[in-house]
């Protein structure tokens, strides 16, 4: 699971993913659907605006070399860039008019965005209305291989990642937590090792400048089935993360159960990454003027920056 950090604030953000504040994913693209306009929220933080695409038609950011198909069509103009990597998806995801479709490359891969099923409401209205955005539910290659996001249908993690299968076939399960899990299990800890415990609160606040927050996060991703190798599966996580009182990315650790990534934050602006480091290295540190951009990035083993900011 790769995941990129950006302390940008757009002002259109989508909700806050399962690595926290600051922290994005692929699986964290999310389309925003409004009125005239569609929302691209991408694993960069960043919000991309496109006009209202009929079926079939497409949309493209320059400034991101990106573009967004809605479906709808068995075929693009012969013409089209993506015509051919239209082709490599399956019928029914090109014929579909409710589902869009992006990628930065004619290469591949396609990034599909659709919506997770739910288990209806007893006294809820059928058929429900689809939702005014559309999350990712997999990755398609310029092959035709998938790679598909499992989404709960139910409870307290509906609509959240739990698993995910790779085009080889394998199959990996996100173990998720809410904040009131991680302040018991962070209690009791503190009570077996017979120390005082942390001011560790049971909620979150609602939102933050990254977007609205359910405190949901990620705490191990295993792999629970390999074709190849069926009987030899890993008895531990393939990695595991550790978090802070305020739902913050604080550690990560390995398969074998090793430290090799820690994250410090702002006391005051929550999610704000102002220090960083690789276990065995030096610690990489950031300041921010007042309108929470980068002025300096501080490495007391090598190169320091400082960064001006110009308007357009």
């Amino acid at each position: 699971l790769s995941r990129t950090y950006s302390s940008y604030r757009t002002k259109t953000p989508a909700p806050v993913g399962s690595l926290g504040p600051g922290w994005k994913m692929p699986a964290d693209i999310r389309l925003q659907l409004r009125d005239n306009t569609l929302i691209l929220s991408d694993n960069g933080g960043r919000s991309l605006y496109f006009e209202h695409l009929f079926p079939g038609e497409d949309g493209y950011s320059r400034s991101e070399s990106l573009w967004l198909v809605r479906g709808g069509v068995l075929r693009l103009d012969e013409g089209h860039r993506l015509a051919a990597l239209w082709q490599a998806l399956p019928e029914e995801l090109r014929l579909s008019p409710h589902r869009y479709l992006a990628t930065n490359s004619p290469q591949g891969p396609w990034w599909l965005l659709g919506w997770c099923e739910r288990v209806p409401e007893a006294d809820e209205v059928l058929p429900a209305p689809l939702p005014p955005y559309r999350v990712l539910t997999g990755l398609v290659d310029r092959f035709g291989r998938t790679q598909t996001f499992h989404r709960e249908a139910a409870g307290e993690f509906s609509g959240e990642i739990t698993g995910v299968t790779d085009g080889a076939g394998r199959h990996f399960r996100l173990v998720l937590t809410t904040q009131a899990q991680r302040a018991e299990e962070a209690r009791q800890q503190a009570i077996s090792g017979g120390t005082e415990p942390s001011a560790f609160p049971d909620t979150l606040p609602g939102y933050t400048e990254y977007g609205r927050d359910n405190g949901i996060r990620l705490s191990a991703v295993w792999l629970t089935h390999d074709p190849e190798y069926p009987e030899n599966l890993p008895a531990a996580p393939l990695v595991r993360y550790g978090w802070t009182p305020r739902g913050e990315l604080a550690v990560v650790y390995d398969r074998s159960g090793k430290q090799v990534r820690s994250f410090t934050y702002d006391d005051k602006y929550r999610g704000r990454m102002v220090a960083h480091r690789h276990t065995g290295r030096p610690e990489i540190r950031y300041r921010y003027d007042s309108d929470g951009r980068v002025t300096e990035q501080l490495n007391p083993a090598g190169l320091s920056y400082t960064y001006q900011y110009e308007k357009d």
